[in-house]
């Protein structure tokens, strides 16, 4: 015959204020979870439930846009053919002292097909509203605060940069979102044995959704539209085509001080200052002289 074996059980508000004997196993009906005693802590050492230890877990993603759940530790992309979208969740839902990992296994990550990890809400990453993967391998990790901000812990990709024959190197932020206030970072990755340049000039292209007959632009050395406004906020309603070899599918920012300032930013933030008030993207291509 099988012998049922039964603890003493209590709620939890009760448990609270129980001290039981040394090695004492006691059930909170309340939480449904065990709890054990040790003879003098009041209230004992309640055991934790499956679904609350956080555990090491790879989820693949196939080709699509993806929102992060509390319990993601590294996604990763195991094919990518046009660019994609990553949503966090609330950096409040993520566990403080846990590391968040998106890394593109496919190789397929380039600047034309990029993974755009998106703050949500009023959270901010770095600063930014968005952080952009933008090459083949390339991975970033995150880590909570707990209340509305991630930071970059880790991260490895190579710099969108093509250095031509005058030494010109272009930066670009793709998909820039037109339609929600805030910034987009851009890393600024210097040739080996340099750390200034000049900025040659920006340009606004490949405009989708709406035209950007509302939103205003500009660029900065720091978020939020602090530091110096290497690009003051204006208007991009010099766009008036989507088609592509058409007059106005493109316009050339307005800089500040362009011939006569040198940089060493490793950062710099496209500002989306007003928005469209509808859906709107566009690409903003930096070029800068290394000096």
């Amino acid at each position: 015959m099988s012998v049922q074996v039964k603890r003493r059980r209590d709620t939890a508000a009760n448990n609270a204020a129980f001290t039981g004997a040394p090695g004492e196993i006691v059930v909170d009906t309340t939480n449904n979870r065990m709890i054990v005693h040790d003879g003098a802590t009041i209230g004992g050492f309640a055991a934790a439930k499956l679904s609350e230890v956080v555990t090491n877990t790879r989820r693949a993603v196939a080709d699509a846009a993806t929102t992060i759940v509390a319990g993601d530790r590294l996604v990763a992309y195991i094919s990518l053919t046009a660019s994609r979208v990553v949503t966090l969740c609330a950096a409040s839902a993520f566990p403080t002292g846990a590391v968040l990992t998106i890394v593109d296994e496919s190789g397929a990550c380039s600047a034309t097909d990029t993974i755009t990890v998106m703050a949500s809400g009023t959270d901010m990453i770095n600063g930014a509203v968005s952080y952009v993967l933008q090459s083949a391998h390339a991975y970033v990790a995150f880590e909570s605060n707990g209340s509305g901000k991630w930071t970059v812990v880790d991260q490895f990709q190579v710099p969108i940069a093509a250095l031509n024959n005058v030494g010109i190197i272009c930066f670009t932020a793709r998909n820039v979102n037109l339609n929600a206030t805030g910034d987009t970072a851009v890393p600024i990755s210097m040739p080996a044995g340099t750390s200034r340049y000049r900025l040659n000039f920006v340009a606004i292209d490949n405009s989708q959704g709406a035209l950007p007959t509302t939103a205003r632009l500009g660029i900065y050395t720091a978020a939020s539209q602090g530091g110096v406004a290497i690009a003051s906020p204006q208007a991009l309603s010099a766009i008036t085509s989507q088609s592509t070899d058409t007059a106005g599918n493109l316009m050339v920012a307005v800089l500040n001080n362009a011939a006569t300032t040198s940089f060493v930013d490793a950062t710099l933030y496209v500002n989306v200052g007003t928005a469209q008030g509808t859906p709107a993207t566009v690409d903003v291509v930096i070029f800068l002289f290394p000096l």
